[in-house]
Protein backbone atom coordinates (compact mmCIF):
# COMPACT_ATOMS: atom_id res chain seq x y z
CA UNK A 1 0.00 0.00 0.00
CA UNK A 2 2.70 2.55 0.66
CA UNK A 3 4.62 1.61 -2.66
CA UNK A 4 0.88 2.46 -4.68
CA UNK A 5 0.29 5.54 -2.48
CA UNK A 6 -2.64 4.36 -0.60
CA UNK A 7 -1.65 4.58 2.71
CA UNK A 8 -4.02 6.76 4.63
CA UNK A 9 -6.34 6.76 1.92
CA UNK A 10 -10.19 6.01 2.13
CA UNK A 11 -11.31 2.62 2.27
CA UNK A 12 -13.49 3.59 -1.11
CA UNK A 13 -9.71 4.68 -2.95
CA UNK A 14 -8.34 1.44 -1.58
CA UNK A 15 -11.30 -0.72 -2.82
CA UNK A 16 -10.79 0.96 -6.08
CA UNK A 17 -7.31 -0.14 -6.22
CA UNK A 18 -7.96 -3.50 -5.30
CA UNK A 19 -10.83 -4.22 -7.94
CA UNK A 20 -7.97 -2.43 -10.51
CA UNK A 21 -5.28 -4.90 -9.26
CA UNK A 22 -7.61 -7.76 -9.71
CA UNK A 23 -9.04 -6.86 -12.93
CA UNK A 24 -5.54 -6.52 -14.43
CA UNK A 25 -4.29 -9.75 -13.19
CA UNK A 26 -7.53 -11.70 -13.93
CA UNK A 27 -7.67 -10.13 -17.93
CA UNK A 28 -4.00 -10.79 -18.03
CA UNK A 29 -3.89 -7.02 -18.95
CA UNK A 30 -0.67 -7.31 -16.59
CA UNK A 31 0.75 -3.36 -15.05
CA UNK A 32 2.96 -2.76 -18.03
CA UNK A 33 5.46 0.51 -18.14
CA UNK A 34 2.34 2.85 -17.40
CA UNK A 35 0.18 1.96 -15.34
CA UNK A 36 -3.08 3.60 -13.55
CA UNK A 37 -1.88 5.57 -10.10
CA UNK A 38 -4.83 7.48 -9.14
CA UNK A 39 -8.46 7.19 -8.60
CA UNK A 40 -9.79 8.19 -11.75
CA UNK A 41 -7.23 6.24 -13.76
CA UNK A 42 -8.43 3.21 -11.72
CA UNK A 43 -11.87 3.50 -12.68
CA UNK A 44 -11.73 3.99 -16.13
CA UNK A 45 -8.69 1.54 -16.69
CA UNK A 46 -11.63 -1.37 -14.34
CA UNK A 47 -14.20 -0.09 -17.19
CA UNK A 48 -12.20 -0.28 -19.79
CA UNK A 49 -10.93 -3.88 -18.99
CA UNK A 50 -14.92 -4.76 -18.02
CA UNK A 51 -15.41 -3.79 -21.47
CA UNK A 52 -13.09 -5.85 -22.96
CA UNK A 53 -13.71 -8.97 -21.40
CA UNK A 54 -17.51 -8.31 -22.21
CA UNK A 55 -16.45 -8.43 -25.94
CA UNK A 56 -14.16 -11.16 -26.16
CA UNK A 57 -16.63 -13.22 -24.69
CA UNK A 58 -19.52 -12.31 -26.88
CA UNK A 59 -17.15 -13.12 -29.89
CA UNK A 60 -15.66 -16.10 -28.48
CA UNK A 61 -19.72 -17.32 -27.96
CA UNK A 62 -20.95 -16.05 -31.37
CA UNK A 63 -18.24 -17.79 -33.00
CA UNK A 64 -19.21 -21.12 -30.76
CA UNK A 65 -22.75 -21.03 -31.76
CA UNK A 66 -21.74 -20.47 -36.05
CA UNK A 67 -19.60 -23.96 -35.69
CA UNK A 68 -22.46 -25.46 -33.93
CA UNK A 69 -24.64 -24.53 -36.22
CA UNK A 70 -22.52 -25.28 -39.39
CA UNK A 71 -22.07 -28.81 -37.62
CA UNK A 72 -25.90 -29.35 -37.42
CA UNK A 73 -26.29 -28.90 -41.17
CA UNK A 74 -23.43 -31.19 -41.97
CA UNK A 75 -24.97 -33.48 -39.73
CA UNK A 76 -28.47 -33.65 -41.08
CA UNK A 77 -27.01 -32.97 -44.95
CA UNK A 78 -24.96 -36.39 -44.11
CA UNK A 79 -28.50 -37.46 -42.64
CA UNK A 80 -30.07 -36.83 -46.10
CA UNK A 81 -27.56 -38.57 -47.93
CA UNK A 82 -27.83 -42.01 -46.19
CA UNK A 83 -31.18 -41.03 -46.36
CA UNK A 84 -31.45 -40.80 -50.70
CA UNK A 85 -28.73 -44.04 -50.86
CA UNK A 86 -31.00 -46.52 -48.97
CA UNK A 87 -34.05 -45.49 -50.90
CA UNK A 88 -31.70 -46.07 -54.01
CA UNK A 89 -31.21 -49.23 -53.06
CA UNK A 90 -34.80 -50.22 -52.37
CA UNK A 91 -36.44 -48.42 -54.77
CA UNK A 92 -33.77 -49.09 -57.92
CA UNK A 93 -33.60 -45.20 -58.69
CA UNK A 94 -31.65 -45.09 -62.02
CA UNK A 95 -28.23 -42.78 -61.42
CA UNK A 96 -29.58 -40.12 -63.37
CA UNK A 97 -32.59 -39.53 -60.88
CA UNK A 98 -30.89 -39.53 -58.04
CA UNK A 99 -28.32 -36.69 -59.11
CA UNK A 100 -30.84 -34.77 -59.88
CA UNK A 101 -32.69 -35.37 -56.27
Amino acid sequence: MVKEGLEGESTAKIYVASMYFILATLTTVGYGDIAATNLIERILCIVIMSFGVFVFSFSIGSLSSVITSIDNNMANFKEKQKILKIMKKEHRIPFVLEDKI
